[in-house]
């Protein structure tokens, strides 16, 4: 871990850094958070997550332990839960989940949560700041943008560049996007040029391969 941070978050790293992190991997997350006073919510689960959304049952339960691994926050389990959550009704429902059923959910976790819902769904991008130097990491402006390429991109390139073109954490943040981007229009949707040039397209392969064998 110490040879290859440049792919690991702060946060992330500080966790997983603790010397008991592998025997109690939950309590290891809240100890950090509350040594940082409560106030990191870092984008490193929200990130990851989304694959969370293809499982058939306790999709938000799920979200939740595996956003724990490293982020406590409660802005993040329900960035998580969100995500997971709009992945999981597209796949297994073809149904798109309306405003009121988002902000549902995070008030479930987080009031906090509710503002940035409401930029991504009335305003525009401009209006969830991604290239903010201070907060571009914060997980509540990578759900922002997310959920505005979720009801607001009429096609996965279009999503996915204006959310990269904004700048910020962009990687981080069309990972999310992407992923619900993803699920809603299709693999057929997303360019040609931008499957083939994918990195360890193979492995990655496989690994879908793997996961679908899992849970079909």
């Amino acid at each position: 871990m110490m040879d290859g941070g440049m792919g690991i978050g702060r946060h992330t790293y500080n966790v997983m850094a603790l010397g008991d992190y592998t025997s109690n991997p939950l309590k290891a997350a809240e100890i950090i958070w509350k040594m940082g006073k409560k106030k990191a919510a870092a984008n490193g689960a929200v990130m990851r997550t989304s694959v969370v959304g293809l499982l058939k049952d306790n999709v938000a339960s799920n979200a939740e332990n595996i956003c724990k691994l490293t982020h406590f926050d409660p802005r993040c389990v329900g960035s998580c839960v969100v995500v997971s959550s709009i992945i999981h009704a597209l796949v297994f429902e073809d149904r798109i989940l309306d405003y009121e059923n988002v902000i549902g959910i995070a008030k479930q976790y987080d009031e906090r949560i509710v503002p940035f819902i409401d930029l991504a769904y009335y305003e525009g991008l401009d209006s969830l700041c991604l290239d903010d130097e201070k907060s571009m990491g914060y997980t509540l402006r990578t759900l922002g943008a997310a959920l505005w390429a979720y009801w607001h991109a009429t096609s996965y390139k279009e999503g996915i560049l204006k959310i990269v073109l904004s700048g910020g954490d962009a990687d981080t943040n069309a990972a999310v996007a992407g992923a619900i981007l993803g699920a809603k229009f299709g693999i057929n949707q997303i360019l040609e040029e931008w499957k083939s040039g994918l990195l360890h397209a193979s492995m990655l392969h496989d690994k879908v391969q793997n996961f679908y064998a899992m849970y079909r």
